[in-house]
């Protein structure tokens, strides 16, 4: 005797969803699958910049549970000031945190192979900020120029 599981009616639309990634969603025509959303990014992340990664704060607090140095956290993992927010890599300061091995935690998410390419355009001078950030300088970026090569 099998047992037969009623299918769901197909669900026409989608109220909400929450995509991640690296590369943008190219919005297309009206008539598409996927139009009519709004899109959050690091660039504007809006009223969403606190909950894209950890807080300063969140970071504070579990450097005090794990017993970690919060000064060498943020010198490694100081992450990116969105909005009015400091906010940091959840992937590194769990992984610190729990291993309490300081290191880069982000180059295990992927691979370069994807960026590799698009630095060495050097376009708008990115191969030259990345060596000399490399070199421990700091080199300020417009990142809102970089949006031109996906559009």
């Amino acid at each position: 005797m099998s047992i037969g599981v009623r299918p769901h009616k197909a669900v026409k639309y989608i109220q909400l969803a929450y995509l991640t990634g690296i590369l943008p969603i190219k919005k297309e025509k009206t008539q598409s699958a996927l139009n009519n959303f709004d899109e959050f990014t690091m660039l504007s992340a809006s009223n969403l910049a606190p909950y894209i990664g950890f807080t300063e704060a969140e970071v504070k607090k579990l450097s005090e549970k794990y017993q970690q140095d919060f000064a060498e956290v943020k010198r490694w993992y100081d992450g990116y000031l969105l909005k009015d927010y400091q906010v940091y890599n959840p992937r590194a300061v769990v992984s610190v945190m729990l291993r309490g091995e300081f290191r880069s935690y982000w180059s295990e998410t992927a691979s370069y192979d994807v960026i590799v390419p698009l630095i060495n355009m050097n376009y708008d001078g990115l191969k030259t900020a990345v060596i000399e950030m490399l070199s421990g300088a700091e080199v300020k970026v417009n990142v809102a120029a970089f949006l031109l090569i996906y559009t």
